[in-house]
Parts: C-alpha cells; structure tokens; sequence
C-alpha cells in the first residue's frame, strides 16, 4: 500500500486553516418510495490501496460469427461501424478465439488465404448464431487468427490469447504464441486453455475436459516447447503467461483440490491463474422477479467469497501468482440482467476487483451481438439496416474505463442496510450483504477524481453521509443511472430508454468535502470532481 504524497498532505493541511461550510447536499430520491431507517456511512482516506489497471477492462468475442458482427462473413469486410463502437466502449482488449471454443480451434488450419483454410468443430452449433441439429458441426473460418491481428490494429485493442487445451496438442499451443508474437500486435495476455477443469462436454465424442495432473502435464510440455527467444520476448515485451483455475467453492468446480494441485506444480511457470468465478446468475428456473434481481445485486459478495477463496490458495501454494478472471458479466435472466440490476452488478464487480491489487486483468462476455446476452456493445442488423446502441451495462463500463491510471483509495463503510437473496441459477444464497457500496478514483498529477455510490436497496431511498479527504473540491458533473421499473433495458427498437441522468445544471459547485446523498432504490451516483487546492501547488 502508499499514501497520496506530500502534495495532498499539504493541500489538506491548508484547507484546514479555513473555516468549514455547509454540507453539500444531493437529494435524489424519489416521493415514490420510503426512506431507509439506517445511513449509509462513507469515509475515503488518502490511502492509495492499487491503481485501476487497463487489463480490467477487457471482452470475450469469439471467431464464429466473425466475433458476432465485427466481421461481416458475407461480405468478407470488417464492420467498420461496429469497430468504431468498439474503440469508443472502453474495452481495452479482446479475448479470442472465444471461451469454450477455444479448446476445440486449431489455429494453423485457420490462417492464410480463406480458400485453404480447414472448417473448425463449432461446439456450439445448436445454438447462436447456426442454429444446427446438434453441436460438433463444421464451421468455415472467415475471422481468423490473421483477421484478429488486424482488428486489433484497427482498433487499437490489445489481443488476449487463448491457447487450445482441449484437443490440441501441447506443440500447436507453443507454435501459435510464437505466432502470435509475430504478428506485431500487443498481445495483454496468453492462457493456457479455458475451461477443461469444468465437467461439461459440449461435442458428444470428443473429450476436452482434463483431470488437474493431465492439465499440468499439459502445460508443463507448453511450457517447455517454448524456445529461449519466446519466453524472453515475452518478458521483454511483458506478457504474462497463465494457467486456468477454478476456487473449490464454485459450484462448477468437479475437482476440488485443482487449484492446490496446479499452483504447487506450476506456482514457477505461470504470471497468473485465470478463473471463473464472476457470472450471474447464467440462468433462472422458477424465481420471481424481486429475487431475480436481489440475486443480481447481491451476487458480487459471492465473487468476493471465490476471490477470497482464490486468494487463500495462492498465498499458500504460489505467492508470486497473479488473478485473471477470464468471464465476467450478468449472464442470462434477461429483462433483469440487461437493466439496472445488472448494472450494479457490474459495477460493483468493478469496484470490488478494483480494489484487489492481485487481479491484473478480466474478461466482459459478451462483447456482441448475441441475443441471450446482455452485450457490451448492443448491435442489430436486419436486411443490410444496422441499429447501434448503449446498453446499461455499456454506461457503466465506459464510466470505470475511464478511471484507468487512477488512484484506488481506500473506502470504508458503515451503517447501511443489509439484505439477503435465494439461490437463483449458479449463484446460492447470501445473506447479509450491504445496500450501500463506494469507491473513488483519483489522478493526483491533475486533481482530478470520481466518486461512486451505488444503492442496492431494492425498495428504498438511502442515505449516504460521504466524507472526502479532501476539503476543498469542485464538483463538475452529477451523473444518475436509474430506472423506474427493473424490467426496462435498452434493445434496437428502444435504443434510449435507459440512459445517464445528468444533474450537473443544479448540482455542480464547490464543496467542503462533506456530502449528504440521497440515492434512489437500484441506482448509481458518479460525481466526478477536482481539487483547486491541488492544482494551484502544481502551477
């Protein structure tokens, strides 16, 4: 951990020669709902706990579907309108081939000019977007691995690689970093496979999933295939190198003890384990809506008991590894997921992640275009007519993008509120989780920071009594994310119905650092600020 330096020492001690104002008071709420009895309580210190890493902020796609729209296969042409969107979303890289299909994608038959090129088993050829008999059925490959490198270079999106450990063999994983590397493009990260540690086989007659000793042995020969030259480029280039994990409190784990056994053998040749741990609910079976969406909002405290969980082991077993978390985001339960519920559990997961300096980077899945999702980048095209839109999830993503490079101080929260949720999907039931979450984000080299307060509260107003360390700021901008009904989200023919609320007209001034918020029930707050004090000991 470090403090802010001398600067903001100074400048608090400055202000404190003044006499104090009035608090600034932000009354959101709304008539139409009652007042929380308890306050949430917020005190931020100078205290710098991690910074907000650019790796955060990255996207699952997939090469079927030329990633689902970024390609257009007929035309055999990148979508340059959908790749505009992609350089304004904030996504900082994109992962690729895509997750489960990954362990199924021999890179060299996908490579060079498209006539020469081998059809690849689509493992999910039931579903989006072939819709076939069964799985297992050939998929010609038009978004290739060469086709990446240059949606990465138009873009200006790193590529995060994902290496087949499913029935590939451990010589093709090493030829294709080599590949890769040179290809030129930046490279945020490479994986050794995706989920082979879980149960499921998608393609009936072909086996990807591995026992723990049979993934080590696999990686390990990975590991070794990879010349001198590769694995000094790497370093010279700092691109981590992983292994995959799952916490043995995750419901899909089969092996329990998969994360002792591939941190003791291969704490010494991986950067980072990569782990799923951050879907919700993935699916839903006879819940009622209230629980749906208290599920949602409550379902960062379980990815803190994995992280947690996750932590523990790599203290034990291989302190030097590090934390990718591979796919992240509110999975199925549509209209829920893709409203603000949804949001707030991005959000949270965000500041949750944030604040963890172990977790180097993760994963948005889906990135687009798939119509049980709730995507990043909302997309539909119809008859050659294309639609573009933000969804909830794209608002807030975009707004903690932009915190990238920014100071993660410390938050501490009493008072508010707790509630519980049932067991929706993969996600049991947790009690006790707080209505109220905070964060801020601040670049002292210009003053500049970001508060956050969420309300989790699924039927009332809060309270948020914030104290800042700082005494003296000026408040820019007030931005609200609420809707009036959980069910509401954006889609191609209703583009803009939930969108940032701006408050900044009667909100904005200056401020002694002491605010009362009022937050209306499943809402976000971002009051984005700067410190005059700060600024005039630069100049």
């Amino acid at each position: 951990m470090r403090k802010i330096s001398f600067m903001l020492a100074a400048a608090l001690l400055l202000s404190c020669c003044f006499p104090a104002c009035a608090d600034t008071v932000f009354d959101l709420g709304s008539s139409k709902y009652a007042l929380s009895g308890q306050t949430a309580f917020v005190s931020i210190s100078p205290e710098a706990v991690n910074t907000v890493k650019s790796g955060i902020f990255g996207a699952n796609t997939s090469y079927i579907g030329g990633g689902y729209g970024l390609y257009d296969e007929e035309n055999r042409c990148f979508n340059d309108a959908l790749l505009e969107k992609l350089t304004q979303s904030g996504v900082t890289h994109v992962r690729l081939p895509g997750g489960i299909e990954g362990d199924y994608f021999h890179w060299y038959e996908c490579v060079g000019p498209v006539e020469s090129r081998l059809a690849q088993i689509n493992c999910f050829s039931s579903e989006y977007p072939t819709y076939t008999y069964k799985n297992g059925e050939p998929y010609d490959v038009l978004f290739g691995p060469d086709e990446w490198f240059e949606l990465c270079r138009r873009t200006g999106s790193a590529l995060t690689l994902q290496l087949n450990a499913g029935n590939g063999t451990p010589q093709e994983a090493a030829d294709f970093v080599r590949y890769c590397l040179d290809s030129g493009v930046e490279i945020e990260s490479i994986t050794v496979g995706n989920e082979v540690c879980m149960a499921a086989e998608k393609v009936a007659g072909i086996r990807v999933t591995k026992s723990a000793d049979e993934y080590i042995e696999f990686y390990e020969e990975v590991f070794r295939l990879l010349d001198d030259e590769t694995k000094r480029e790497l370093a010279e280039r700092g691109i981590p190198f992983g292994c995959i994990g799952i916490p043995a409190s995750h419901p899909l784990n089969r092996e329990r003890s998969w994360d002792s056994a591939v941190l003791k053998a291969l704490g010494d040749k991986t950067d980072f384990i990569d782990v799923h741990i951050a879907y919700s609910p993935y699916y839903v079976s006879g819940n009622r809506n209230d629980e749906i969406i208290k599920c949602l909002l409550a379902s960062s405290e379980l990815v803190r008991r994995h992280l947690k969980t996750e932590l523990t082991s790599i203290e034990r077993f291989a302190p030097s590894v590090k934390i990718a978390i591979c796919e992240h985001g509110p999975l199925g339960a549509i209209p829920y997921s893709a409203g603000m519920a949804g949001g707030l559990y991005l959000a949270s997961f965000f500041q949750l992640i944030l604040n963890e300096e172990k977790v180097i980077s993760a994963d948005y899945l889906p990135l687009t275009n798939h119509p049980a999702a709730n995507n990043l980048l909302g997309y539909y095209n119809e008859l050659g007519q294309s639609v573009f839109f933000d969804n909830v999830v794209t608002h807030i993503f975009r707004m903690y993008s932009e915190q990238i490079g920014r100071s993660v101080l410390r938050t501490e929260i009493s008072g508010a509120k707790t509630f519980s949720s049932v067991s929706v999907g993969l996600m049991s039931a947790v009690r006790n989780v707080p209505e109220a979450d905070a964060a801020l984000y601040y670049d002292e080299e210009i003053g500049s920071g970001t508060l956050f307060l969420i309300n989790k509260a699924y039927s009332e107003n809060t309270v948020f009594d914030v104290t800042l360390p700082f005494d003296d700021i000026r408040i820019d901008s007030v931005t609200e994310m609420f809707t009036p009904n959980n069910t509401m989200y954006n889609s191609y023919t209703r583009p803009e119905l939930v969108k940032p609320i701006d408050h900044s007209a009667e909100c904005a001034g200056d401020s002694e650092g002491h605010m009362i918020c009022t937050l209306k029930p499943v809402s976000l707050l971002k009051i984005d600020f700067t410190t005059p004090n700060l600024r005039s000991q630069d100049s």
